[in-house]
């Protein structure tokens, strides 16, 4: 299974509780390394994730970059 797969099954589980968002910000932070290649589009497309979603991955990535220019890792 890969990680956009793995991240798939995650938010429909995630879903099922109400915690789609907090899900999908975690699943970008946690995997941000095997992400930052993946344009957002394609990203949130493979999800089938709608356009807003784009913004907050791109977010979530700077984000990660951000917390590991600091000298801080992500779990």
């Amino acid at each position: 299974m890969n990680i956009i797969d793995k991240i798939k099954n995650n938010l429909i589980n995630s879903e099922r509780e109400g915690n789609k968002t907090a899900e999908f910000h975690y699943q970008v932070l946690i995997n941000a390394d095997e992400l930052k290649d993946i344009d957002a589009e394609e990203f949130c497309q493979k999800l089938s994730l709608t356009d807003g979603y784009k913004s907050e991955f791109r977010k979530m990535i700077k984000l990660a970059n951000h917390i590991k220019s600091k000298g801080k890792k992500i779990i």
